[in-house]
C-alpha cells in the first residue's frame, strides 16, 4: 500500500513538474521589459529553482547503492560545462537561462517514467490547444495582439514564435490519431463506450473511453491548426510541420490504406509512368518551395545575407566562437565589413538589418560555440535520437516515433527562426527531448558504467547539499533579473515621456542589475545623450559596443562625440553605421550635417545630393522633413559661395 503511494506520488509530482514547465507558454508580465519575452525566462528560472530543491530533498531521502551513468547524460553535462566557459564572468542572465534548462533536464531525467509518457503528452497537447484558442480570440477581436502589426501572436510578441510553438503539435497529434485509431478498431463497440450512472430523464449520457477523447483531440487540434497556421504568415512553421508529417507518414506507412496506393504508382511496371509519377512529385516540390520563397521574398533574401556574413565569423574563429554573446556583439561589424569592401549587391543592401541571431540555430553554435561546440551538441543529439529500445516499453505503440516526428517539427522550424531565444519552444524541445530518451532502454553498451555505493544515504546527503547550496545564487540571480527588467521597463516608459532625469536614474538602477545587456546599455545611453551629459553617455554607449553592434548604438555615440569636439570618430562611427545597413537614410544625414557643422562644404553637398536622389526603401514623413532641412542647407551653401 505505501509503495503504491509512492507510486502515484512520483507519478502527480512528474506531471505537476511537466505542467509547471509548460505554464511557462501562458507567463506575461507588462511590467517588464519586453515583458512576453523576458518574464518567461524568469518564471522558467523561478520553476528550475523548485525542481532542484524536489531534487535535493528526494537524493536525501533514498537508498539507492547502485548508480548508472548513460552517455546522453555526460554529453548534456559536457555542452552545459563548455557554454559557461564560452560566457564572460558578468553574462549572468546568460548562465541563470543555461542553468535553468540544464537543472530541467536533470530533473526530468530522475522523475519522468516511461509509463507516464502517454500523460504528458495529452498534457502537452492541451497547452497546444490553449494557445489555439487564444489564436481565435485574438483573431475575433476579443482579446489583443502582442504586436502593432500582426493580428495574431498568441502569449507571443511575434507570430513566428506562436507558430513555431503550436505547429509542434501537428506530429504529434497525427502520431496520437493514428495509434489511439488501431486501438479502437481491436477493440469491440461495447468497449468503447461506458454508460454514465446517472439518468437525464429518458436519456444516459455516454462518456467515450480513453482512446476515443484522445482521438477526438488530435483531430481537434490538427484542425485548429491548419485554420491558425496561415495567419502567422510562418514559412518556418509551415515547413516544420510539413516534414515533421512527412516523417510521420513515412515511419506509419505500413498502417495506412492510401500508402500501398501510393506505393503501386511508383512500382507500376511502365517506366514512363514511375517517370512521370516522380518528376510530378520533384516539381510540386520545387513549386512549394519558391512559392513560399516568394511569399516574403525580402525576408528570404535578409537571412540568406545573415548566412553569409556569419560564415565570415566562423571562418575567422572555427574551433571555440566568439561567445554565447558573440553573434550579438560581432555581427553589425562584419556586416559593414562586408559592403565596405563590395561583397553586398545592392538587393542585399536593401534587406540588411542587425538582428541580434542568425535565424538558423546551427549557424548560431557554430558562431557562438565553435567546431566544440557543434560536435557536443551533435553528440548529444545522437544519444538522444539513437537510443536502442527492447520490446515495447509503453501500451502506447509507436510512441517513440511519435515524439520525433514532433522533435524533427521543431529542429526544422529552428533552421529558420530563433528557437533558442524563446523559452516555451526550449521546453517544448527539452519535454520531447527526455521523454525520447526516457522511453528507450539503454543496452549497456550505450552506459558509461555503473558504481556502488557503500554508504548509500551518505552520498545521497552530499549530492542534495551541493544542490541546496547552489539554490541562494540562482535565487538571487532571478529576483536579480525580475527587478532588473522592471526598472528597465520604468525607465524607458519615462524616456518616452522626456522625462530624463528621472529616467536615467531608473536605467542606472536596471544597469546595474543586468550589467551584461547591451540593449539596455544602448538604451541608457541615448537617454544620458538626449539630456545632454555627453561624457557619461560616451562611458556607456563604449561598454554597450562590446556587448552589442547596432547603427543607432553608433549613431549615437558618434554624435556624444560630435558634442564633445572628438569630431573624427564621429565620422567614423557614421560611417560605420551607415555600412551595417547600407539603405538606411539617418546616419548619412548625420554625416552630411557633420561636414556642415565643419565646415566640409564639397563633402556636405556631394552626400547631400547623394540623399537626394536616394530611392529610399520605406517613405515616412521624417524622411521628408530631412530632405527639407538638407535642400535649405545646400541652399545656404551655395549662396555663401556665391
Amino acid at each position: 500500500m505505501i509503495k503504491q503511494s509512492l507510486t502515484y506520488l512520483r507519478e502527480s509530482l512528474s506531471l505537476m513538474m511537466i505542467g509547471a514547465l509548460l505554464c511557462c507558454s501562458q507567463v506575461i508580465c507588462h511590467s517588464m521589459m519586453n515583458g512576453t519575452v523576458t518574464s518567461k525566462w524568469v518564471y522558467l528560472s523561478a520553476v528550475s529553482i523548485l525542481l532542484l530543491t524536489c531534487m535535493a530533498f528526494y537524493l536525501m531521502t533514498q537508498r539507492q547503492t547502485q548508480h548508472r551513468v548513460y552517455w546522453v547524460d555526460c554529453f548534456a553535462s559536457l555542452l552545459y560545462i563548455y557554454i559557461l566557459s564560452r560566457c564572460d564572468a558578468s553574462q549572468y542572465v546568460s548562465v541563470l537561462k543555461i542553468s535553468s534548462v540544464f537543472i530541467s533536464w536533470i530533473a526530468l531525467r530522475g522523475f519522468v517514467r516511461s509509463k507516464y509518457v502517454e500523460h504528458v503528452l495529452v498534457l502537452y497537447l492541451l497547452f497546444v490547444l490553449c494557445l489555439c484558442i487564444y489564436g481565435f480570440l485574438q483573431i475575433l477581436g476579443i482579446t489583443n495582439s502582442f504586436h502593432s502589426h500582426f493580428l495574431v501572436t498568441g502569449s507571443f510578441h511575434n507570430p513566428g514564435p506562436y507558430a513555431g510553438y503550436i505547429m509542434s503539435g501537428v506530429p504529434l497529434s497525427l502520431g496520437i490519431y493514428w495509434i489511439t485509431k488501431q486501438r479502437i478498431k481491436k477493440n469491440k463497440a461495447s468497449d468503447c463506450e461506458i454508460d454514465y450512472l446517472v439518468k437525464f430523464g429518458n436519456y444516459k449520457l455516454k462518456i467515450p473511453n480513453r482512446d476515443v477523447m484522445l482521438n477526438y483531440l488530435s483531430q481537434l487540434i490538427l484542425v485548429l491548426v491548419v485554420i491558425l497556421l496561415p495567419s502567422t504568415q510562418s514559412r518556418a512553421a509551415f515547413i516544420g510541420m510539413i516534414i515533421g508529417c512527412l516523417y510521420m507518414v513515412y515511419s506509419f506507412r505500413r498502417t495506412l490504406s492510401q500508402y500501398n496506393k501510393i506505393k503501386l504508382l511508383f512500382q507500376w511496371p511502365s517506366k514512363r509512368i514511375r517517370f512521370i509519377a516522380m518528376m510530378g512529385m520533384v516539381l510540386f516540390l520545387f513549386l512549394g518551395g519558391y512559392l513560399l520563397y516568394l511569399t516574403k521574398k525580402g525576408s528570404a533574401d535578409g537571412r540568406i545575407l545573415m548566412w553569409r556574413v556569419s560564415t565570415e565569423m566562423i571562418k575567422d574563429k572555427p574551433l571555440l566562437g566568439w561567445g554565447v554573446s558573440g553573434f550579438e556583439a560581432h555581427y553589425g561589424t562584419y556586416q559593414a565589413e562586408w559592403f565596405k569592401e563590395g561583397k553586398g549587391t545592392v538587393s542585399e543592401e536593401l534587406v540588411a538589418g542587425t538582428p541580434d541571431a542568425p535565424f538558423n540555430e546551427i549557424v548560431r553554435v557554430l558562431v557562438s560555440l565553435g567546431g566544440v561546440g557543434f560536435v557536443l551538441s551533435i553528440l548529444l543529439f545522437r544519444s538522444i535520437w539513437y537510443g536502442r529500445k527492447k520490446g515495447h516499453i509503453t501500451s502506447f505503440n509507436g510512441l517513440n516515433t511519435t515524439l520525433k516526428g514532433g522533435v524533427i517539427s521543431i529542429l526544422v522550424f529552428s533552421m529558420f527562426s530563433y528557437t533558442l531565444d524563446i523559452a516555451p519552444m526550449v521546453v517544448q524541445l527539452l519535454i520531447l527531448s527526455v521523454l525520447l530518451v526516457n522511453n528507450q532502454r539503454y543496452p549497456f553498451v550505450l552506459s558509461l558504467g555503473c558504481w556502488k555505493s557503500k554508504y548509500p544515504l551518505f552520498v545521497g546527503h552530499i549530492l542534495g547539499v551541493m544542490m541546496l547550496i547552489l539554490i541562494p545564487f540562482l535565487s538571487s540571480a532571478t529576483w536579480r533579473s525580475f527587478k532588473g527588467y522592471q526598472s528597465w521597463k520604468e525607465a524607458y516608459d519615462l524616456y518616452r515621456y522626456g522625462v530624463y532625469d528621472d529616467a536615467n536614474k531608473e536605467y542606472e538602477h536596471a544597469n546595474r542589475l543586468l550589467p551584461d545587456d547591451g540593449l539596455l546599455c544602448q538604451m541608457y545611453g541615448k537617454s544620458l545623450q538626449m539630456n545632454e551629459e555627453y561624457d557619461e553617455a560616451k562611458q556607456i554607449l563604449l561598454h554597450a559596443s562590446s556587448l552589442r553592434s547596432d547603427p543607432i548604438l553608433s549613431m549615437t555615440l558618434g554624435q556624444c562625440y560630435q558634442q564633445i569636439g572628438e569630431i573624427k570618430q564621429a565620422e567614423t562611427l557614421y560611417w560605420d553605421s551607415w555600412y551595417m545597413i547600407p539603405h538606411k537614410f539617418y546616419p548619412k544625414y548625420l554625416l552630411a550635417k557633420l561636414y556642415q557643422y565643419t565646415g566640409e562644404d564639397k563633402q556636405f553637398v556631394e552626400i547631400a545630393n547623394e540623399l537626394l536622389s536616394k530611392k529610399m526603401k520605406v517613405k515616412s514623413k521624417a524622411i521628408e522633413e530631412m530632405r527639407n532641412e538638407l535642400i535649405g542647407m545646400i541652399n545656404n551653401v551655395e549662396d555663401e559661395n556665391r
